[in-house]
């Protein structure tokens, strides 16, 4: 029984300073995404969000901020017409959300607006790829 004991004790402080980790990694991808975004450089700006969201922790504020700065960019590409940094970020929010994804998570609205700007996006690119 004291063996049994030992081993959830360990197994508990394990998952924890795992969890730990993972939010201080989130919090330093999104202040790196933060940095890039206020810096111009959108596509850096991207993929540390994209690190930021996948640093999931249930509860986290990260992933949450994470996905916004993403929706943020995707929205803000496909306004200026820039559909390949539009395609990266939806890409990016798909990723994240169907990652940390688990079951009995109610459906997600990010997840439905990143196919659907996907959808739009691929649609422009693909008019605009040269015939072959």
């Amino acid at each position: 029984m004291r063996l049994l004991l030992g081993g959830l004790f360990l197994l508990s402080v394990l998952l924890l300073a795992f969890g730990l980790r993972l939010q201080r990694e989130g919090r330093e991808a999104l202040a790196a995404s933060d940095a890039a975004f206020h810096q111009g450089d959108l596509k850096e700006a991207v993929r540390a969000a994209r690190k930021a969201g996948l640093a999931f922790v249930p509860g986290s504020p990260t992933v949450r901020a994470a996905r916004e700065r993403l929706l943020a960019i995707a929205r803000g590409a496909e306004a200026s017409g820039d559909d390949r940094l539009a395609r990266r970020a939806w890409d990016a929010l798909r990723t994240v959300e169907l990652r940390t994804d688990y079951p009995g998570r109610p459906a997600s609205e990010a997840a439905a607006l990143a196919e659907e700007g996907l959808r739009r996006v691929d649609a422009r690119l693909s008019r605009a790829a040269p015939a072959r």
